[in-house]
């Protein structure tokens, strides 16, 4: 059983499978937030930053950490592209 609570500990608890970290700076991000943050023209600077992209992938908006995810203006912008 001990080893079950440290194992919690490690994967915060959850039942979906564990990745690893995501490089998202600037000058070192993965490809993926290479391309989001060149055609954004904004770069995650911490946690929780959100792209936006359309149903074709297009990228539609770029969103601070400090947007919550309820926030009127993200969500006006989701249902304006449903």
């Amino acid at each position: 059983e001990a080893s079950n609570k440290h194992s919690g500990r490690m994967t915060y608890a959850v039942q979906f499978p564990m990745f690893a970290k995501t490089r998202v700076k600037k000058n070192n991000a993965d490809p993926i937030y290479q391309k989001l943050g060149e055609t954004a023209g904004s770069w995650p600077k911490w946690n929780f930053h959100k792209y936006l992209l359309d149903r074709d992938g297009k990228l539609i908006g770029s969103y601070g950490s400090f947007t919550g995810p309820q926030s009127k203006k993200l969500v006006k912008q989701i249902e304006s592209h449903l």
